[in-house]
């Protein structure tokens, strides 16, 4: 039998290895870090990077879209500070991705708590995209 915390520590390792990756290639100094008092204080997201609260999940069976729940999880460990970003995998599935839609678009649809418009992708993606959504993101908070 699989240890759920391992499978899940392992994906958090995954995560912070391809943001890690993303990052060295342009010249960006944060490093993506798994955040280990996730396990002592409730309302924390398991990685904190480039203004992201990261939550990952990673479930056996064949669904294709995420939890609700997971979702509200994110959303609450973000607080105002943070953008959440839920990365999760069903086996045999790839990893895929959930943001507020305003990260894509820009300040246009920017408002406070406005992270119940969601976009949903595979997390390649996300990697692909990741300049565009920066972009948007920091120049929405200046």
């Amino acid at each position: 039998m699989v240890n759920s915390r391992n499978k899940g520590a392992a994906f958090e390792r995954l995560i912070c290895r391809e943001l890690n990756a993303y990052a060295k290639e342009r010249g960006i100094q944060e490093i993506a870090r798994r955040n280990l008092t996730q396990y002592q204080q409730k309302s924390e997201a398991d990685i904190y990077w480039m203004g992201f609260a990261i939550e990952c999940k990673c479930y056996q069976g064949d669904k294709m879209l995420h939890q609700e729940k997971w979702w509200a999880q994110v959303c609450d460990a973000a607080g105002d500070q943070h953008i959440p970003l839920l990365i999760y995998k069903y086996n045999r599935n790839k990893p895929r991705f959930v943001l507020p839609a305003w990260t894509a678009i820009g300040q246009v649809l920017r408002h406070k708590n406005e992270n119940h418009s969601i976009m949903i992708g595979y997390f390649e993606d996300l990697i692909n995209d990741l300049d565009v959504i920066l972009n948007n993101v920091y120049v929405s908070r200046s």
